[in-house]
C-alpha cells in the first residue's frame, strides 16, 4: 500500500470517476484515488448474481469530486443510476460509478473525447442509445434515465420506474432486484432470493449506514461519516474497524488513517519541483532514447516503511514517468487518443505499440525489434494474431460476436457451438473429440458430457451449486449460510468439511477429517495466525503490508527483508539464508546462498533469461551453467549446458 504522495496540484481539474487506463491510480481502503484529478472513489458492493447476460450487480459508489446527488445521497450513486444529460451542443453520460463522459455534437453526431470509443446517438423521439466498444448497448429514456441494457446476444436487463424512482431491475432470466424508497431516498434493496439490505440517512440526506440481511439473528452494518462538504471522512466496517479520510481544496483526497493509526497522505504540485526525500530525492531525468513526455505535474509516493516512488504526469493526466526509490526510471509515451505507444524500461530497453482508429492494439515490438501483430473484426474482436516468425492464429466469430473457431499456426482447429444466449454448448477439438454442455433456464451449467460419454451433473439454488453428481453416480453436496457463503461440503467417500467466516467474509474456521483449523487476521485482512491440530503458525507484516516473518508450528522462524524499492532482498531461517540482487528492471540477477554458492542470471533486451550459472561463491568455480537461445517468437529453441569446473 502506498503511503505518502508529495507534490501541489494535479494536472486536471476536479472530476468524479475512476482513473482512465492512461491515468495513474492510488489504491486506498474500499477504493482508489485518481492522481490526475485527486478524486477519491469509494465502492460498497451490496448484492449480485450471475446468469445469462451477466446477471445483476448492485454497487454503491462515492466520488469526492461529484457535484451530483442521487437516490443514495449527495456524491453517491449506484450501478443502475446511469444518465444522459443534454446541455446545449453537449451530452454528458454519467455512468453508474459516477464517471462523466462529455460527448460533443458536431456534424449531426455526438463525438466522444479522446481515448473513449463509445458511440452515443440521440433519436427523433429524444431517447438515446449508448453503444460501448465491445457491442453492449444501453438505452435511455427521453429524460435521460437508463431504460435497459442489451448485449450482442439479445440478453436484456430491464429497468422499471414508478413516481420517478427506479423500483426494479430485471435480468435476462426474469429474476428481479427490487428497490424500496422513503420519498426519493433509497431505503431497501431486495435480491432475487428475498434477502433485504436497508440503507439509513442523516438529517442532511447523506448515506450513513448499509445494513446487511440478518445472519443467524445478528445484524451487521457498514457506517459512513461526513464533513461539511459531504465527503466521506469515516468508514466503519462490519467488524467495527474504522478508516478515516481527509481532503484538501476541491475535495481532493489528502490522507487516510487505518484502524492501527497509520497515516497515508497525499499532496500535489505542478510545474516541476518534486518534494525531496533526502538521499533518494532526485529530479526526473529528462534524457531518454524515446521522446520525453511534457510533464505538467510531478509527485512522490512514500509508504509507511519509507519506500518512495516518484511520478510525472502530462497535462492530460497521462502517467509519463515513474521512478522508484533507487532512481530506476520508466518512461511512457502516448498518442493523441491516450494510447500508450512506447515504454522505456530503466535499462533503456524500449517496447513500442501501435493502434487502429478504434484503439485496438495492432502491434507490439519488443526491445529486440521482434513484432507481434493483430487484426480485428467487429466490436474489437481479435481475428488474427501473427507472431514475429509469421505464424498465424485465426479466430472466427458468429454474427453476434461469439467465438466459434480457433485455428492454430499448424492448421489445427477447435470449434465452439453457442446457443442463442451466448452460452457454449459444445467444444470440438482438432481431433474431432467433443465435450457437450447443458444449462438451466438461468444459465447455470447443469451437465458436462466428455468425449467418452461420461456425464457430470450439477444442481443449484439460485446461482450456487448445491449438488454435484459424477459419472459414477457419486454425489457431493454443498451448503451455504444466509449470505451465500459455502459452509459445508458433504463428500460421498471422504470426511465432510465445515467452514465458518467472520462478518467481512474471511475464513475463520475449517473442520475436516484431520481436525479443526482456526484463522486470525489483521485490519487489512492479512492472515496473521493459524491454529491447527499440529500447532500454531503466525505471520507478521511491516507498515507497508509486506510479509516480514513466518513462524511454523515447530517454532522455526523465517524472516524477510526488503530494499528501498520494496524488493525482497533476503530470506533467512535459523540455519540458512538467501540474498537477492536486482538489475534496474527489478529482475533478479544474483541469488547468494549461505552454503557458499550463488546463482547468476543474464537477460536479453526483452527481459528473457539467456544465461544461468551456479557457482561456488568464494572461488567463482562453475558448478553448472545453462545458455538459453530463443527464436523470434520468444520460444526456447536451445539450451546448452556448461559442465562443472568446481
Amino acid at each position: 500500500m502506498l503511503s505518502t504522495l508529495q507534490s501541489a496540484n494535479p494536472p486536471l481539474p476536479p472530476a468524479p470517476g475512476s482513473p482512465h487506463p492512461w491515468q495513474p491510480g492510488y489504491p486506498v481502503y474500499s477504493g482508489v484515488v485518481n492522481l490526475a484529478t485527486g478524486n477519491l472513489q469509494l465502492v460498497h458492493p451490496v448484492c449480485s448474481w450471475g446468469g445469462k447476460g451477466g446477471g445483476i450487480s448492485f454497487v454503491l459508489t462515492f466520488n469526492s469530486q461529484s457535484a451530483r446527488s442521487s437516490s443514495v445521497g449527495p456524491k453517491w450513486t449506484h450501478s443502475y443510476h446511469w444518465q444522459v444529460i443534454s446541455q446545449g451542443n453537449q451530452a454528458i453520460v454519467v455512468a453508474g460509478d459516477g464517471t462523466e463522459t462529455v460527448f460533443t455534437l458536431s456534424g449531426g453526431q455526438y463525438l466522444p473525447p479522446a481515448g473513449v470509443y463509445d458511440q452515443l446517438v440521440r433519436h427523433a423521439d429524444s431517447t438515446w442509445t449508448l453503444t460501448h466498444k465491445g457491442g453492449l448497448k444501453r438505452y435511455f429514456l427521453a429524460d435521460g434515465r437508463l431504460d435497459r441494457i442489451v448485449d450482442l446476444n439479445g440478453n436484456t436487463v430491464q429497468c422499471t420506474y414508478s413516481g420517478g424512482n427506479l423500483v426494479s431491475v430485471t435480468d435476462a432470466c426474469g429474476r428481479v432486484l427490487q428497490l424500496g424508497y422513503s420519498g426519493s431516498r433509497l431505503t431497501s434493496v431486495t435480491d432475487a432470493e428475498g434477502r433485504v439490505w436497508t440503507l439509513s440517512y442523516d438529517g442532511s440526506g447523506r448515506l450513513v449506514s448499509v445494513n446487511d440481511p440478518l445472519l443467524n439473528g445478528v445484524s451487521y452494518s457498514t457506517q459512513f461519516g461526513y464533513d461539511a462538504n459531504n465527503n466521506v471522512v469515516r468508514i466503519t466496517n462490519r467488524l467495527g474497524k474504522t478508516w478515516s479520510y481527509g481532503y484538501s481544496t476541491n475535495s481532493r483526497f489528502a490522507s487516510m488513517t487505518d484502524p492501527d493509526g497509520r497515516v497515508w497522505s497525499l499532496s500535489y504540485s505542478s510545474g516541476g519541483g518534486i518534494e525531496r526525500y533526502g538521499r533518494d530525492a532526485q529530479p526526473i531525468d529528462a534524457t531518454s532514447p524515446i521522446p520525453m513526455p511534457p510533464i505538467a505535474s510531478e509527485g512522490g509516493v512514500r509508504d509507511p516503511s519509507g519506500v518512495s516512488v516518484h511520478y510525472g504526469m502530462t497535462s492530460s493526466g497521462e502517467l509519463g514517468v515513474l521512478r522508484d526509490a533507487l532512481g530506476n526510471q520508466t518512461v511512457f509515451n502516448y498518442d493523441a487518443q491516450h494510447n500508450r505507444t512506447a515504454m522505456m524500461l530503466p535499462s533503456g530497453a524500449v517496447w513500442q505499440y501501435s493502434y487502429d482508429a478504434r484503439g485496438n492494439q495492432l502491434s507490439v515490438r519488443d526491445p529486440l525489434n521482434n513484432t507481434t501483430s493483430y487484426q480485428y473484426g467487429s466490436y474489437g474482436r481479435v481475428t488474427l494474431v501473427q507472431d514475429p516468425l509469421g505464424n498465424q492464429t485465426h479466430y472466427g466469430y458468429d454474427a453476434r460476436g461469439n467465438l466459434t473457431q480457433v485455428t492454430d499456426p499448424l492448421g489445427n482447429t477447435t470449434s465452439y457451438m453457442v446457443d442463442s444466449s451466448g452460452l457454449v454448448t459444445a467444444v470440438t477439438d482438432a481431433m474431432g473429440r467433443q465435450t457437450q454442455f447443458s444449462y438451466d433456464s438461468t444459465g447455470n451449467l447443469t451437465q458436462v458430457r466428455d468425449p467418452l460419454g461420461n456425464t457430470t451433473r450439477y444442481s443449484y439454488q439460485c446461482c450456487r451449486v448445491t449438488q454435484r453428481t459424477d459419472a459414477l453416480g457419486r454425489v457431493t453436496t454443498y451448503s451455504y449460510d444466509g449470505w451465500g457463503r459455502l459452509v459445508g461440503i458433504d463428500y460421498p467417500q471422504s470426511a465432510d468439511v465445515s467452514l465458518q467466516y467472520d462478518a467481512e467474509g474471511r475464513l475463520t474456521q475449517a473442520v475436516d477429517g484431520t481436525g479443526t483449523r482456526t484463522f486470525e487476521y489483521d485490519s487489512w485482512g492479512r492472515r496473521i495466525r493459524q491454529t491447527a491440530p499440529a500447532g500454531t503458525s503466525t505471520a507478521t507484516y511491516d507498515a507497508a503490508g509486506r510479509l516480514t516473518s513466518q513462524t511454523d508450528v515447530t517454532g522455526r522462524q523465517i524472516t524477510y527483508q526488503y530494499d528501498d524499492a520494496g524488493r525482497l532482498v533476503r530470506v533467512s531461517d535459523p540455519t540458512s539464508w538467501v540474498q537477492y540482487t536486482y538489475n534496474a528492471n527489478s529482475a533478479v540477477v544474483r541469488e547468494t546462498y549461505s552454503n557458499n554458492t550463488r546463482v547468476e542470471y543474464v537477460y536479453d533486451g526483452a527481459g528473457r533469461v539467456t544465461s544461468v550459472q551456479h557457482r561456488v561463491h568464494s572461488t567463482n568455480a562453475l558448478i553448472i551453467g545453462y545458455a538459453v537461445t530463443y527464436d523470434a517468437a520468444g520460444r526456447v529453441v536451445r539450451i546448452n549446458e556448461s559442465p562443472s569446473s568446481a
